[in-house]
């Protein structure tokens, strides 16, 4: 595959050449074992226990061609200790969960969970140089949480409550950074410790037959706790994508016809605060606070053989950023991409 990026439109003094042909090539195998059981201490107290053991294989082959100035980056490449390493990787993690539950009556029920996740590592598969071919750990994860879930008034109203804290380890971010040529080098790298710690709140109403409406509440507290050395954004800066706040919204009527199908009015809205999308926590591609607003319009007869809707999403026409990149040491600019505008639809289902 021939990539050229910018050909005959971008000029830059540092002499970066981005007319490239990638034949890398990345071959990964997961195997795992687990189980999981539950057991009644009495009538109104269960304890579940369980557990997996992963081993994930990667073989990277990593061939980057650049075509007018010629260069060719392969393995070996330098491992997370620093050692040349042959580009495979072997990972074993084992991670278990428990929970206890307990039962106040038939529709109110609190916990309290402990478990266990990762995110496998690897490398870095767009290389502009040898300096990038650094192999990454796996990411680790250790959540707590405790919460209380309902359904109350005749199982007209569902209320859930949450609170947790999540501490990961070998935190796995991305960022772009120059290298000693000027070159740009996409990096995934291990950045120290982070805790999450937050609150979600869930409730779902039914107001008569016809009407139902739902509302969510979503703290987040994020902190690193220690960053490693060679990290560069420091320990007071936010994580990315972790908005303290975020709220959501809908409310849905049917109106019954007399033919006997239904048309069905649905609004749903949700709002996040401002939200950092790379480490270093630049300005300029981070979003500031927002809101997305969505409808829909269906009919649906009583049969329900069918259904035809009319929607729409992002109803106020909202500019917002999903993801940026700071590439302002190689290029001097800010990269950003943007969420999906209005957009308006009809959808058709049919069931056979």
């Amino acid at each position: 595959i021939t990539t050229k990026l910018w050909d005959g439109l971008f000029r830059s003094s540092l002499g970066i050449d981005f007319n490239a042909r990638s034949r890398g090539k990345l071959l990964g195998r997961s195997m795992a074992a687990f189980g999981q059981g539950t057991f009644d201490v009495t009538d109104t107290l269960h304890l579940t226990v369980g557990g997996r053991y992963n081993v994930e294989k990667k073989n990277f082959n990593n061939r980057w061609f650049f075509l007018d100035q010629p260069r060719e980056f392969t393995c070996p490449g330098i491992d997370v200790n620093g050692v040349l390493d042959n580009c495979r990787s072997k990972d074993t993690v084992f991670t278990p969960m428990a929970s206890l539950a307990y039962d106040f009556t038939g529709d109110v029920m609190a916990y309290a969970s402990y478990s266990e996740g990762f995110k496998a590592g690897g490398w870095t598969p767009r290389l502009f140089s040898q300096q990038s071919l650094k192999r990454y750990k796996p990411e680790k994860l250790k959540a707590y949480e405790v919460g209380l879930k309902s359904s109350l008034f005749d199982r007209r109203m569902t209320l859930n409550i949450s609170a947790f804290q999540s501490d990961y380890s070998d935190l796995q971010l991305t960022s772009v950074r120059a290298d000693s040529t000027g070159a740009p080098q996409p990096i995934v790298e291990n950045a120290g410790t982070a805790r999450i710690r937050g609150v979600e709140i869930e409730a779902n109403a039914r107001i008569g037959d016809a009407t139902t409406v739902s509302a969510g509440l979503g703290y987040l507290d994020g902190k690193y706790r220690r960053l490693d050395s060679g990290v560069s954004f420091p320990l007071s800066a936010e994580l990315p994508d972790t908005p303290p706040l975020s709220l959501t919204g809908s409310i849905e009527h049917r109106v019954a016809l007399a033919n006997e199908g239904g048309i069905t009015v649905r609004v749903d809205a949700s709002y996040k605060d401002r939200t950092y999308k790379e480490p270093s926590n630049i300005r300029a591609v981070s979003q500031k606070p927002y809101v997305l607003l969505n409808g829909r319009l269906a009919y649906q007869p009583a049969d329900e053989r069918y259904s035809i809707a009319l929607f729409g999403t992002n109803l106020l026409d909202e500019r917002y950023i999903t993801n940026g990149l700071d590439v302002a040491s190689t290029f001097g600019i800010y990269e950003a991409y943007y969420g999906r505008p209005r957009e308006w639809g009809v959808e058709l289902a049919l069931k056979f």
